[in-house]
């Protein structure tokens, strides 16, 4: 998102607010805004969706996710019901899957039988991580639940795991990997729980 400024800022802020708009126009009765753990950004070592404090996004992307947040929470409307789910970061097999995120690129990169490419400053970090199952789940279980629940946010998430430990999680399946540790800049990848 550092290169794209522009376009997240269009995509993800401006597009977003209009929908928000339109929804609290029709009076929507129920709205659920999909962000991202990735508002953390440098934060402690475990963090809390009720804690505003921990809020300290790194990146363009985690920053029009909070402007969203933000804009749910002050404008959408007191017809509206609306739910914040965080997620972690989503892995799993979707027909749209993306390769760029941690578990889905290790798994891509053991089955073409080339070596993990890690980031070397990652390795030993928490981070937290959502099967594309359970993510479903979690929308499901919430628009079905009572109202107590409504006009909250959640952190939505499967596993806080460490680098090492996914890719020792693979290894108990395929054998032993090899690893290209490299180095990078950490940009938004920070570790907490």
């Amino acid at each position: 998102s550092f290169e794209n400024k522009d376009d997240i800022e269009e995509v993800n802020v401006r597009k977003t607010e209009k929908f928000i708009n339109l929804c609290k126009d029709c009076k929507v009765p129920r709205f659920i805004f999909p962000s991202s753990t990735s508002v953390y950004g440098v934060a402690s070592d475990v963090v809390h969706e009720d804690d505003d404090n921990f809020i300290n996004p790194q990146s363009p992307y985690a920053e029009s996710k909070i402007k969203i947040e933000n804009m749910i929470k002050n404008e959408l409307g007191k017809d509206t019901k609306y739910l914040i789910l965080r997620f972690g970061t989503i892995f799993g097999t979707s027909v749209g899957m993306r390769f760029h995120t941690a578990i889905n690129k290790f798994c891509y990169e053991v089955v073409m039988k080339r070596p993990l490419t890690i980031w070397k400053q990652n390795y030993e970090q928490y981070r937290p991580y959502l099967g594309l199952n359970d993510a479903l789940r979690s929308v499901e279980h919430f628009i079905i639940k009572d109202d107590d629940c409504w006009n909250n946010t959640y952190n939505v998430l499967s596993l806080n795991s460490k680098l090492k430990d996914i890719i020792s999680c693979i290894e108990e399946t395929t054998g032993k990997v090899e690893l290209n540790m490299v180095n990078t800049p950490l940009l938004n990848q920070f570790s907490y729980k």
